[in-house]
Protein backbone atom coordinates (compact mmCIF):
# COMPACT_ATOMS: atom_id res chain seq x y z
CA UNK A 1 0.00 0.00 0.00
CA UNK A 2 0.65 3.67 -0.91
CA UNK A 3 0.98 6.27 1.86
CA UNK A 4 -0.08 10.02 1.60
CA UNK A 5 0.18 12.43 4.26
CA UNK A 6 -1.58 15.95 3.51
CA UNK A 7 -1.71 19.04 5.96
CA UNK A 8 -4.29 21.54 6.32
CA UNK A 9 -3.28 24.96 7.74
CA UNK A 10 -5.86 27.67 8.95
CA UNK A 11 -5.50 31.25 6.91
CA UNK A 12 -4.68 32.59 10.56
CA UNK A 13 -1.74 30.03 11.42
CA UNK A 14 -3.35 29.49 14.78
CA UNK A 15 -4.97 25.85 13.23
CA UNK A 16 -3.60 23.36 11.43
CA UNK A 17 -4.51 19.49 10.77
CA UNK A 18 -1.95 16.72 9.02
CA UNK A 19 -3.60 13.31 8.15
CA UNK A 20 -1.99 10.34 6.80
CA UNK A 21 -4.15 7.58 4.56
CA UNK A 22 -3.00 5.02 2.52
CA UNK A 23 -3.88 3.28 -1.07
CA UNK A 24 -2.89 0.60 -3.19
CA UNK A 25 -0.98 2.19 -5.98
CA UNK A 26 0.99 5.39 -6.76
CA UNK A 27 -1.55 5.99 -9.32
CA UNK A 28 -4.19 6.88 -7.41
CA UNK A 29 -1.81 8.61 -4.48
CA UNK A 30 -0.76 11.16 -7.39
CA UNK A 31 -4.19 11.53 -8.54
CA UNK A 32 -5.37 15.47 -8.29
CA UNK A 33 -8.97 13.97 -7.32
CA UNK A 34 -7.75 11.78 -4.34
CA UNK A 35 -5.66 14.45 -3.12
CA UNK A 36 -8.27 17.04 -3.20
CA UNK A 37 -10.64 14.17 -0.79
CA UNK A 38 -7.60 13.86 1.33
CA UNK A 39 -7.30 17.81 1.76
CA UNK A 40 -10.76 17.42 2.53
CA UNK A 41 -10.52 14.99 5.24
CA UNK A 42 -7.78 17.25 6.74
CA UNK A 43 -9.41 20.37 6.67
CA UNK A 44 -12.84 18.49 8.10
CA UNK A 45 -10.52 17.02 10.99
CA UNK A 46 -9.24 20.97 11.48
CA UNK A 47 -12.83 21.96 12.15
CA UNK A 48 -14.22 19.29 14.86
CA UNK A 49 -14.89 20.64 18.18
CA UNK A 50 -15.16 18.66 20.92
CA UNK A 51 -13.47 15.51 19.88
CA UNK A 52 -11.55 13.77 22.11
CA UNK A 53 -8.32 12.27 19.58
CA UNK A 54 -7.68 9.44 22.18
CA UNK A 55 -10.88 7.82 20.33
CA UNK A 56 -8.52 7.19 17.99
CA UNK A 57 -9.59 6.82 14.01
CA UNK A 58 -12.50 4.34 14.31
CA UNK A 59 -14.50 7.34 16.77
CA UNK A 60 -13.86 9.61 14.12
CA UNK A 61 -15.17 7.51 11.81
CA UNK A 62 -19.07 8.36 13.03
CA UNK A 63 -18.49 12.42 12.87
CA UNK A 64 -19.91 14.48 10.23
CA UNK A 65 -16.95 16.13 8.05
CA UNK A 66 -18.33 19.32 7.72
CA UNK A 67 -16.61 20.59 4.68
CA UNK A 68 -18.52 17.22 2.83
CA UNK A 69 -21.76 16.96 4.66
CA UNK A 70 -21.50 13.00 5.02
CA UNK A 71 -19.73 10.94 7.91
CA UNK A 72 -15.73 10.44 7.64
CA UNK A 73 -16.72 6.90 6.98
CA UNK A 74 -18.92 7.83 4.16
CA UNK A 75 -16.14 9.87 2.34
CA UNK A 76 -13.75 6.67 2.50
CA UNK A 77 -16.58 4.43 1.17
CA UNK A 78 -17.15 6.76 -1.41
CA UNK A 79 -14.10 7.08 -2.43
CA UNK A 80 -12.93 3.40 -2.41
CA UNK A 81 -15.61 3.02 -4.79
CA UNK A 82 -14.65 6.29 -7.08
CA UNK A 83 -10.92 4.97 -7.09
CA UNK A 84 -12.09 1.36 -7.02
CA UNK A 85 -9.21 0.79 -4.11
CA UNK A 86 -8.90 0.16 -0.54
CA UNK A 87 -8.30 3.93 0.84
CA UNK A 88 -7.69 3.57 4.77
CA UNK A 89 -7.29 6.83 7.04
CA UNK A 90 -4.12 5.86 8.82
CA UNK A 91 -3.59 8.44 11.43
CA UNK A 92 -4.83 11.75 12.00
CA UNK A 93 -3.52 15.00 14.44
CA UNK A 94 -4.80 18.43 14.89
CA UNK A 95 -2.81 21.53 16.61
CA UNK A 96 -3.87 25.13 17.46
CA UNK A 97 -2.77 27.81 19.22
CA UNK A 98 -4.15 29.13 22.45
CA UNK A 99 -4.10 32.84 23.55
CA UNK A 100 -5.02 34.87 26.29
CA UNK A 101 -7.25 36.63 23.61
CA UNK A 102 -8.75 33.00 22.99
CA UNK A 103 -12.44 32.33 24.02
CA UNK A 104 -11.77 28.97 23.91
CA UNK A 105 -10.33 26.19 26.07
CA UNK A 106 -8.01 24.13 25.28
CA UNK A 107 -9.34 20.23 24.72
CA UNK A 108 -7.86 18.38 27.78
CA UNK A 109 -5.81 15.86 26.55
CA UNK A 110 -4.39 14.11 29.43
Amino acid sequence: MIEVIRVYQHHNNQLASMVRVKCDTDFVARNEEFLEFVDKMAMGIAALRDFNFYDGIHGLYYLTNSVTDQTFMEDILDARKKFGEDIRLVTHSKFEVYTDESKDEPDKRG
